[in-house]
């Protein structure tokens, strides 16, 4: 075509992004976020990916889905050259199905964030589950494919969920300064509106704490909050002994739980249900209240599929289709 003779077929980097937007997220608003993240993987950008992901939390508009569609776009230009024989296969495959590189991908970029978000140790705990489930996957349903992209998404987002650490890592990051310098002149000032759990007042109507608004003192205190970190977890965590952060580090738990039954029961028939179950915490969103009641509908859910899983339906048990 005349765009790839002119930027050079080399260069040309082709996304159906309307496309890959609605069948995500059911919109095609998405679809320039999914170019930013393949330019952003192609190394396009003049800054790093974290960075362009910390714009989009600090901007708020539809935060989660946003850096879900940038996500998306990452991975789809991790994908090979689609004149390439690994691509023709990946077109042969059912839609949905992440080739083997670009679930690779999946793992990758989520491994990187969970040794910023804790260390190296939790980045390689995801990386052996999501591994490890991976292979059962190959072997015990050959010729399906969805679970581990369904589970490194899902593990990876209850392992990463954001605490008091995490806040103040993200707004002490060097790279946020950067943004707002390049983005904001003049700025002499910067004010912080949070909710620390230990004294916030509640909000009579929602039950719900509110945001305080800090000034430009408060920063030398997130950053020395930030290094905490290490404390995430631990016995030592004053934060970990609220309600929120002992539903967060058990969710955890039962999850991890949970794949090992799903390694254990994997079979052909199992399969869809495996699938589903691994993908419900991402039907786990919002904080406090909002964040409890999403958590005790995708437990409900859990217990119905739990029934096909333990209980499959075999090929030879199911009722022929009324003629």
């Amino acid at each position: 075509s005349a765009i790839a003779e002119r930027v050079g077929r080399g260069a040309l980097v082709a996304v159906d992004a309307h496309a890959a937007a609605v069948d995500a997220f059911g919109d095609s608003l998405y679809a320039n976020m999914i170019l930013l993240g393949v330019a952003a993987q192609k190394n396009a950008m003049p800054i790093p990916a974290l960075a362009i992901e910390r714009a989009i939390q600090l901007n708020g508009a539809a935060a989660e889905t946003n850096i879900a569609a940038f996500r998306l776009g990452r991975e789809l230009g991790a994908r090979k050259p689609a004149n390439s024989a690994a691509q023709r296969s990946a077109d042969r495959t059912p839609a949905g199905t992440p080739v083997a590189g670009e679930l690779e991908t999946i793992v990758a970029i989520r491994s990187a964030f969970l040794e910023e978000y804790q260390d190296a140790a939790l980045a390689q705990r995801y990386r052996r589950r999501i591994e490890a489930l991976g292979s059962l996957e190959a072997t015990r349903s050959p010729g399906h494919s969805g679970l581990t992209e369904a589970a490194a998404r899902g593990y990876f987002k209850l392992l990463a969920y954001k605490d008091e650490y995490e806040v103040a890592r993200l707004q002490t990051d060097a790279t946020l300064e950067r943004l707002m310098a390049a983005k904001f002149e003049g700025v002499q000032r910067i004010f912080y509106h949070l909710a620390p759990p230990i004294f916030a007042r509640r909000d009579p109507r929602t039950g719900e704490p509110r945001k305080w608004r800090f000034g430009p003192w408060l920063r030398p205190l997130l950053k020395i909050l930030a290094k905490g970190k290490a404390l995430r977890g631990t016995p030592w965590d004053p934060f970990g002994y609220t309600a929120e952060r002992k539903l967060e580090r058990r969710m955890i738990s039962e999850f991890e739980a949970l794949l090992d039954e799903i390694g254990k029961r994997l079979s052909p028939e199992t399969h869809a249900a495996a699938v589903a179950l691994a993908a419900l915490p991402e039907d786990i969103r919002g904080f406090g209240h909002i964040k409890r009641e999403n958590c005790e509908a995708a437990k409900r859910r859990e217990a119905q599929l739990l029934v096909t899983l333990r209980q499959p339906q075999r090929p030879s048990e199911r009722r022929p289709a009324a003629e």
